[in-house]
């Protein structure tokens, strides 16, 4: 898991990670705190699991999405909001596969 924030910008982009093996799911989650977005733009890479928009003053929206990565470098995905905010974070999150013990 690797997070970075950013301010006064309409793009946020996740940090690049490392995934250790093949065939894993990763997560790319993007939050924007900001009264005036109203909607989000997925980078392609994505398939979009939820988004939230937020209602009233300084409220957060969220968007959440699934990828796959085999090993090596995965991440710096922007997602863009239709309006800048005062504040935004993106993730990158790695879920490892589950081991099956028998």
């Amino acid at each position: 898991l690797d997070a970075d924030v950013f301010s006064s910008t309409a793009t946020s982009t996740t940090p690049v990670v490392s995934v250790e093996g093949d065939s894993r799911v990763v997560l790319s989650f993007w939050a924007d705190r900001s009264s005036s977005t109203t909607e989000w733009t997925a980078p392609e890479e994505v398939d979009v699991v939820s988004t939230s928009i937020g209602t009233g003053g300084g409220t957060v929206s969220t968007l959440l999405g699934r990828g796959a990565a085999d090993e090596g470098d995965y991440g710096g995905l922007s997602a863009t909001t239709n309006a800048a905010s005062g504040r935004s974070l993106a993730m990158t999150l790695v879920l490892a596969p589950q081991e099956v013990t028998g």
